[in-house]
């Protein structure tokens, strides 16, 4: 595979915080709502939707979710321009059993082509102002079961996705339409379980995204716009990804594919693995940097200057490996200059020199990194946003603590800029 054609590094020289989302502004009544994961997503020449997937706390099953909103920001560091609703839970039969189900709503994934972009070759893209987001639903049993009984719901379930198409209206987005589809049943045989933490990038007037096939493997499937709606049309499966999950791709300086995932297996869980493609057909595995980092999620991203970097929670002395442990400190890896190796790591958030013990007890969760990199009135500017929770909420259906919610951090770099999108 031909090599990177890019010189000396330019360093990420820093991490600044810069805001933080808890509290959704409207709940139900009788629930504790915070919010938690973010998706940033240019939608326009200087607008940014930040995804906001909502938790539901004190509850009785590990990961009860309640929705999402797409909060709608024009600066950096002002109030939100506005917050849409796109999904909420809801009750409806087990079509094989009859029973009542609550309907969780898992975070919507996806990407969007901002208003005003243009193609590479400077024509208008054909699809700006338009973009989907696709939310795997599970259904849980009701009522709830004791809270004091942590479970995880497994076994046959009833479970389909929802695939939302998004349309610009008004310097903000709107749901253009909304179709189920059931367990197997999207279209180039993609799952909608597994999918990335972040965005889809564009690649002509398609939009590149990764998901897993219907058997488990890894990989990025092509997004196509026919007529109003996007589709999944292509996939291409990532080999040596099989056994892994929450893959995530960015487009490297030179043109060429960089594609992360998580593993599973005892021999891959702790590593940090990054694939290289220049024709996203033949992927090659450059990077496998084993006993590296915890039993979390793990992100591949591109700072404001182009330098790729990897996010992901530490391995940190003395943590056993295997178990859940601690997911207390987020990192960033920045990819050296042959894209076969890791550079020195800069802590984004430290929980434990930051906010103190935890007040349960059981340690700190900062984790689910999805970086983007965004224009914001007139300048461009890479954020990583992630969420913040007290680990005793997620083991033990203890309620939201003071520090819970999705933040958002600038990565500082010094390179000149390359922009994700080509824009008017």
């Amino acid at each position: 595979m031909p090599g990177p054609i890019w010189g000396d590094p330019v360093a990420i020289t820093g991490i600044n915080r810069i805001r933080e989302f808890k509290v959704p502004p409207v709940q139900r009544a009788g629930e504790t709502w915070r919010y938690g994961l973010g998706l940033p997503l240019q939608i326009s020449g200087n607008r940014l939707a930040l995804i906001l997937n909502i938790r539901r706390d004190r509850m009785p099953y590990v990961d009860f979710e309640a929705g999402a909103d797409a909060v709608i920001l024009s600066s950096m560091r002002g109030e939100p321009d506005e917050s849409l609703e796109l999904s909420r839970n809801h009750s409806e039969p087990d079509p094989v059993s009859g029973e009542d189900r609550e309907i969780v709503k898992y975070p919507a994934d996806g990407g969007f082509v901002p208003v005003g972009a243009r193609l590479p070759d400077g024509s208008p893209h054909p699809h700006a102002g338009s973009g989907f987001g696709i939310i795997h639903a599970i259904g849980f049993p009701l009522p709830h079961t004791d809270p004091a009984k942590r479970l995880r719901l497994t076994g046959k379930r009833f479970e389909f996705a929802e695939l939302q198409q998004y349309a610009s209206v008004g310097g903000g987005i709107s749901i253009a339409g909304t179709r189920r589809f059931q367990l197997g049943a999207l279209p180039a045989g993609v799952s909608h379980s597994g999918t990335s933490f972040t965005a889809a990038i564009p690649d002509g007037p398609d939009l590149l995204f990764c998901m897993q096939d219907q058997s488990g493997n890894s990989g990025v499937a092509r997004w196509r716009r026919y007529g109003a709606g996007w589709l999944p049309a292509e996939f291409s499966r990532v080999d040596g990804a099989d056994n892994s999950i929450e893959p995530s791709l960015v487009r490297d300086v030179d043109g060429s594919l960089l594609f992360c995932s998580r593993g599973k297996s005892e021999d891959s869980i702790h590593s940090i693995m990054v694939w290289r493609s220049v024709d996203g057909e033949e992927w090659e595995c450059t990077i496998n940097a084993e006993w590296t980092i915890g039993r979390g999620p793990v992100t591949v991203n591109r700072a404001a200057d182009g330098t790729p970097y990897v996010a992901a929670n530490p391995l940190l002395q003395g943590q056993e490996p295997f178990a859940w442990g601690e997911r207390g400190v987020l990192q960033i890896w920045p990819l050296n200059p042959a894209r076969d190796g890791l550079l020195d790591p800069i802590v984004v958030c430290d929980c434990m020199r930051e906010f103190g013990e935890s007040p349960s007890g059981e340690g700190w969760y900062v984790d689910h990194p999805s970086g983007q990199t965004v224009r914001l009135g007139g300048e461009w500017h890479h954020i990583l946003v992630y969420r913040v929770a007290d680990r005793g909420e997620i083991k033990d259906g203890t309620g939201p603590v003071g520090e819970t919610g999705c933040y958002v951090s600038e990565v500082l770099s010094g390179g000149d800029m390359v922009a994700p999108w080509k824009l008017e």
